[in-house]
């Protein structure tokens, strides 16, 4: 069984990949909405509501972030 410092630990690690794989995503569909959106209209039509999905999901995943460290908070600042 995982003590309270290992579970913090592994909950940590899993939030912040999930939180930076989402950044890395956002960041490359407004790349390609930035290249895109004269040239192919459509593209970024297609691409738009995605990255509104995933800025819904990253607040999400903030906020769980939040919530998590709320519930060791002696360990907030190791």
């Amino acid at each position: 069984m995982l003590n309270s410092q290992n579970e913090k630990d592994l909950g940590t690690q899993v939030l912040v990949h999930d939180i930076n794989s989402s950044l890395s995503a956002l960041q490359g569909a407004l790349e390609v909405i930035k290249d895109e959106w004269r040239s192919n209209p459509e593209l970024v039509e297609k691409i738009l509501p995605l990255t509104l999905e995933k800025i819904n999901q990253l607040h999400l995943q903030l906020n769980n972030y939040r919530n998590f460290q709320h519930k060791f908070p002696l360990l907030k600042n190791r």
